[in-house]
């Protein structure tokens, strides 16, 4: 059995992903949900309900597949009745890196201890500046209150995903699974600075409708991404490994369930971080 479970932008994968796999693995038993705005604490309780209601002696088959992690770095200001939503980022790189490094132990650690496999997708992050004024278009605000902050939010996000990314690409590999990098062509590393030697990225969303959520094309792209890695997995599936015991826990926050958008999440304060790394944003 496959479980996946997403974000919004599951809604526009899934259908790509489904046309994919009823033609290569049409008997395969897969379990595609998407929740608009999920951060990953309610995705590993949908997870971990759906496969304890499966046999004991049958979960060592059974994968959970994670198209998630955005809502839990972004925080979505909403105000009413005055109409008012906007997408931020609100904590250092070091703060959102070491909270989230925690959050994906735990959800990794909740799914092996049921014998399921779990796997993440690396995290696409969203462009602060288009998002926020597509929301202004579509009247789902009526103001935007923080514009003078996006350039050192944007730039503290990237350097957040990026770190994350790596973290995230280890883990599956300690544990026998193979990343489903949909980040391919969306962050693209430059190499290190010829004179500060940091490293460099790029990062594109002209594939995507909203700065946010993915075109047909790339989510078509996303689709085969998830389904390569899904067909390697099945074919090196082994009995998942336990987590080192001296792993750090993770501290106490607020969790929202009430948020819709893909970018919610609770609310943290903001401080401001030079990075020590180089971003390109198109």
């Amino acid at each position: 059995m496959i479980i996946i479970l997403c974000t919004s932008r599951g809604f526009i994968v899934k259908p790509h992903f489904q046309r994919l796999h009823e033609s290569l693995n049409p008997n395969e038993t897969i379990i595609f949900e998407a929740y608009a705005g999920a951060s990953l604490e309610k995705l590993v309780k949908i997870a971990v309900d759906t496969v304890k209601k499966q046999p004991i002696d049958s979960r060592n088959n059974i994968s959970v597949y994670f198209l998630a992690g955005l809502p839990d770095l972004t925080t979505k200001l909403k105000s009413y009745p005055k109409k008012y939503a906007e997408v931020v980022f609100t904590e250092t790189t070091d703060e959102a890196v070491s909270r989230l490094t925690r959050q994906i132990y735990s959800v990794h650690d909740s799914i092996t201890s049921l014998g399921a496999h779990p796997c993440f997708c690396p995290i696409v992050p969203t462009n602060l500046t288009i998002y926020n004024n597509s929301l202004l278009k579509k009247h789902k605000t009526s103001h935007l209150a923080h514009q003078s902050k996006y350039q050192v939010w944007q730039s503290n996000l990237h350097h957040a995903t990026t770190e994350m990314n790596k973290i995230i690409t280890k883990l599956n590999e300690q544990h026998n699974m193979a990343t489903p990098f949909i980040t391919d062509n969306i962050i693209t590393s430059l190499g290190p600075h010829p004179i500060h030697h940091t490293s460099r990225y790029k990062f594109s969303y002209k594939n995507f409708t909203d700065g946010c959520h993915p075109n047909q094309h790339l989510a078509e792209k996303w689709a085969k991404k998830l389904h390569s890695a899904i067909h390697t997995n099945n074919e090196n599936l082994s009995p998942p490994s336990s987590l080192p015991t001296n792993l750090p826990t993770e501290t106490s926050r607020d969790i929202t369930d009430s948020d819709t958008e893909e970018t919610a999440s609770p609310k943290r304060s903001w401080k401001h971080e030079r990075g020590s790394i180089n971003f390109l944003t198109v």
